[in-house]
């Protein structure tokens, strides 16, 4: 008989590599990724699997091979967790933008992430080495040399802001030795209502919900010499936001009027954790701010219904201004 194993015994960690595509190894894993979904990792192979007419039946052995992979995926969608030093928030968005501006002499320093516009040579990524503990002895799968493709942020009144990082991964592989080290899943604040404050062209506006999908568009650099991808590249940005919002006496003035003269607006979203869960200097709290350029994607279809009245505005970012997420932090070397 085997041992059933529970999912009290899997876990999703985390660590920030220091060369590009080389794993993390041992106990060296330093954060744990506070999801209840499932995770969607995968090895990302298709063998080559060729059934020959050959005037038999059936299929011969020669005709399956193991090919190259393009492994990665997502981690299922997590409350963004913050404290006044978020390393591994900060991390990870690295790993999406490449770029970060740190602004501010003494605490409060407010990082400011935003799509990277100049190559990066190759080698020099910021990238993560992922681990799935499957619960499984000493076969955990280790994806090496992640980027977080794309990012999307959530929000539905009633509950905390989420995000969900979708990754790729230079190469994968089964681990000789589980990690057995303790990792503490934080103690940080989430964002949540009353602290979100979302404007649109410097006007306040009363969303019940949002998600913004930042998107690299990443290609798959594939070569002979892997069975992974050899390394990454920039792809052209993209980003789409999606608002819901009750109907009012503002919503054509809003919504309607900008879609119809094809303008141009800024949505922003501010979100301010908790206090209580500490501050970056006297008193302030943790901020982050999601800034984007926008117009409205399609006329909203204002339908007639019962109850409350509530649309759905689909926003396409414009890269004139590309967009950024900025945090404050108590400490000014988190993350470069």
């Amino acid at each position: 008989m085997s041992k059933v194993l529970n999912s009290f015994l899997t876990r999703i960690l985390i660590a920030t590599e220091a060369t590009q595509g080389t794993p993390i190894t041992g106990t060296n894993f330093s954060y744990v990724w506070p999801s209840s979904e499932s995770d969607g990792l995968t090895p990302g192979e298709e063998p080559f699997d060729e059934v020959a007419i050959r005037g038999a039946r059936g299929q011969l052995s020669t005709g399956f091979r193991q090919l190259q992979c393009l492994p990665g995926g997502n981690l299922g969608a997590a409350p963004i967790q913050l404290l006044p030093e978020s390393a591994m928030a900060l991390s990870i968005l690295m790993s999406h933008f490449q770029k970060v501006t740190i602004a501010g002499t003494a605490a409060p320093y407010t990082y400011t992430f935003g799509p990277q516009t100049a190559g990066i040579e190759d080698g020099t990524f910021h990238t993560l080495t992922v681990l799935k503990d499957t619960g499984i002895t000493d076969k955990c799968q280790e994806y090496a040399g992640c980027i977080a493709d794309s990012i999307e942020f959530s929000w539905e009144r009633g509950g905390v802001m989420k995000w969900t990082p979708e990754f790729k991964a230079m190469s994968v592989s089964s681990v000789a030795t589980t990690p057995t080290n303790t990792i503490s899943l934080g103690t940080g604040g989430f964002l949540q209502a009353p602290n979100i404050a979302v404007t649109y062209n410097g006007t306040a506006i009363y969303p019940t919900g949002f998600t913004f999908n930042s998107m690299n568009n990443s290609a798959d650099r594939q070569s002979g010499n892997a069975r992974g991808r050899v390394g990454h590249l920039l792809g052209d940005y993209s980003g789409e936001i999606t608002l819901s919002t009750f109907r009012d006496d503002n919503f054509y003035n809003h919504f309607v009027a900008p879609y119809n003269a094809n303008t141009i607006g800024t949505l922003e979203i501010t979100s301010t954790m908790d206090t209580s869960y500490g501050t970056t200097s006297s008193g302030v709290a943790v901020t982050t701010v999601i800034t984007a350029l926008v117009r409205i994607a399609e006329s909203p279809e204002l339908a007639v219904t019962t109850g409350e009245m509530i649309e759905t505005v689909n926003f396409k970012v414009v890269a004139d201004t590309l967009p950024t997420v900025s945090i404050t932090q108590l400490t000014g070397a988190l993350v470069s």
